[in-house]
C-alpha cells in the first residue's frame, strides 16, 4: 500500500453551521463546520467508507458565541499580512489568529457578504455582496470599513443579484453575479451581461474562464468572452472546478463527475473519484502541495485525490465534521 502524505493545512468554509480557526501558533487551519464535542482529528475514528483519513490536520471547535456572528459562511481568503477574511451572512469577518471582528459599511451597517478575494499585488481585499461589491479600506479613525464600487457601475447595469464570485487577476478584479460579470480596473467598471445566466468563473494560469448556461465554457480574450472549442459540453451542466492538470489538459468538474479537457474534447477522468462524486456531489476544489487535489463536496466532506483520480484521503465525520457540506476551500499562505 502506498504511504499517504500528511495533508497540509486547508481552509474550509461551510455554507451552514459554525467555524473554527487557527490552532495557536501552528500553521493556519480554518474549518468552518462543527467539530464533534470532545473530538479532534488526532483521535479520529475509522475513515469514511473504504477511504483513508491518515495525516489529518488538527481541528479545533469555535462556537458562534466566540465570533458572535451568523452561522452561515460562504467564502474565505487570507491577505498578505496573514489576516483571514470570511464572507458571512452578517458581513465580512476578520480574524487575526486571536480574535474575530465584524467589518461594517461606511454608515456602520451590516451586510450579507457572498465572496471575498485578495489582490496580492496591492494587498487590497475585495468583497461581493447582495447587489453590491467593493473593497475594504481604513477610515479616518483607522477602522477598516467597506467601500462600495456601486457608483462606478453603468446605470443600465445597477440591478443585479448576489455576487457569488470575486477574483483578483492581472487584468482587473472580476465580480460575478447571476446575469452580470463586472471587471474593475481601478478606474472604471466594464460589464458583460448574459440573460440566460452565468454559472461559475475560474482564474487558470493567467486565463479567465467563465461557464454560462446555454453557452458552456468561454474564455475572456481582449475584453470579449469567446466560446472554447467543445465548450458547449458544459452548456447544460454546472461547472464547479477548473484546474490545470498538465501542459495540455485541464481538469474540469461538474456536480457529479470530473473530466479532462484537452482544448477540444472532454473525457471522463480516470480513477475511483467519479464514483465518490456521483454520491456526494462536487462543490469546488483546489491544488495542494505535492500535486494532490482537495475536492469540496455537498454531502461527503473533503476528498483528497492524486492526479490519477485515486482517493488518498476523505475528511468527513470521523475527522470531526458534523456537517459534510463544504462550500469553499483554500490553502493558507504557507501551503
Amino acid at each position: 500500500m502506498m504511504a499517504t502524505a500528511p495533508v497540509p493545512s486547508i481552509i474550509f468554509t461551510l455554507q451552514t453551521r459554525h467555524r473554527r480557526a487557527r490552532a495557536g501558533i501552528l500553521l493556519l487551519l480554518l474549518l468552518l463546520s462543527t467539530l464533534l464535542p470532545g473530538q479532534s482529528s488526532r483521535n479520529a475514528a475509522a475513515p469514511e467508507g473504504n477511504f483513508r483519513e491518515s495525516g489529518l490536520p488538527f481541528l479545533r471547535y469555535i462556537s458562534p458565541k466566540e465570533h458572535g456572528e451568523s452561522t452561515q459562511n460562504f467564502d474565505i481568503a487570507e491577505d498578505n499580512r496573514g489576516l483571514i477574511y470570511v464572507a458571512n451572512a452578517y458581513g465580512i469577518l476578520e480574524y487575526d489568529g486571536v480574535s474575530w471582528r465584524e467589518i461594517r459599511g461606511a454608515r456602520n451597517t451590516s451586510f450579507t457578504t457572498r465572496s471575498v478575494a485578495v489582490d496580492s499585488s496591492s494587498g487590497r481585499v475585495y468583497v461581493g455582496l447582495e447587489g453590491d461589491f467593493g473593497y475594504l479600506e481604513s477610515d479616518a479613525a483607522g477602522r477598516t470599513t467597506f467601500r462600495s464600487l456601486r457608483d462606478f457601475i453603468p446605470e443600465d447595469s445597477l440591478e443585479f443579484k448576489d455576487v457569488w464570485r470575486t477574483h483578483a487577476t492581472d487584468k482587473g478584479i472580476y465580480f460575478l453575479s447571476q446575469n452580470h460579470l463586472f471587471r474593475w480596473d481601478g478606474q472604471r467598471i466594464k460589464v458583460w451581461e448574459n440573460d440566460k445566466g452565468y454559472d461559475y468563473a475560474f482564474p487558470v494560469n493567467n486565463r479567465y474562464l467563465v461557464s454560462a448556461f446555454g453557452s458552456g465554457l468561454m474564455e475572456m480574450r481582449d475584453s470579449t468572452l469567446v466560446p472554447l472549442p467543445g465548450g458547449d459540453f458544459l452548456a447544460d451542466k454546472t461547472a464547479r472546478l477548473v484546474l490545470p492538470l498538465d501542459s495540455r489538459r485541464m481538469l474540469i468538474g461538474v456536480n457529479s463527475a470530473l473530466y479532462t479537457y484537452d482544448g477540444s474534447r472532454f473525457q471522463p477522468f480516470s480513477g475511483e473519484v467519479n464514483a465518490f462524486l456521483a454520491e456526494h456531489f462536487l462543490t469546488g476544489g483546489i491544488f495542494l502541495p505535492g500535486r494532490q487535489i482537495a475536492l469540496a463536496t455537498d454531502r461527503g466532506g473533503c476528498a483528497v485525490i492524486d492526479t490519477l483520480g485515486r482517493i488518498r484521503q476523505v475528511i468527513g465525520k470521523s475527522a470531526g465534521l458534523r456537517d459534510l457540506k463544504i462550500h469553499s476551500l483554500t490553502t493558507d499562505r504557507q501551503g
